[in-house]
């Protein structure tokens, strides 16, 4: 991928050498244009190498005159930037929303509380019920040493 980002900054760079004598024929736009609609990728590293070498000023009066002679670019461009902005407020508004929510449940922490609370009884109660059941297990070895004793007078 970058390579053919290389060779296309190469090529540009010789076009541009002779871009001063004259301009590239249709022909090496609609090769260029083709590669690009090919390849999505191959385009979006291309426009971006282009967007950094180039001087603003040239890049903000080549785009008016691409605005001016084209209508439908400059309709479909300002829709794009409509859009833009309107998924840029829903993307601001719906992170405003999701701060709000974090921040109430960080204050609400009744809920927190509550659960630790329902954990703690839960231990409490299974350690009475061993407790419980350890005594029982005491009184029934010492029923079982009284009844064995017992039969051991007995049978001596």
């Amino acid at each position: 991928m970058r390579s053919r980002v290389w060779i296309v900054v190469a090529a540009l760079a010789m076009f541009s050498a002779r871009a001063h004598a004259e301009t590239p024929g249709p022909d090496a736009r609609a090769a260029c244009v083709a590669a690009m609609n090919v390849d999505k990728a191959f385009a979006t590293d291309v426009v971006m190498n282009a967007t950094k070498q180039a001087d603003p000023a040239v890049l903000r009066r080549t785009c008016d005159v691409a605005l001016g002679l084209d209508a439908k670019y400059a309709a479909d461009l300002a829709e794009h930037a409509a859009d833009l902005e309107s998924a840029n407020r829903r993307l601001a508004a719906d992170a405003k929303q999701h701060e709000t929510a974090s921040d109430a449940i960080a204050k609400n922490e009744r809920h927190v509380i509550i659960a630790y609370a329902a954990m703690w009884l839960v231990a409490v109660g299974f350690l009475l019920f061993l407790r419980q059941r350890q005594l029982g297990l005491r009184r029934e070895i010492a029923l079982l040493r009284r009844d064995l004793e017992a039969s051991l007078k007995e049978n001596a």
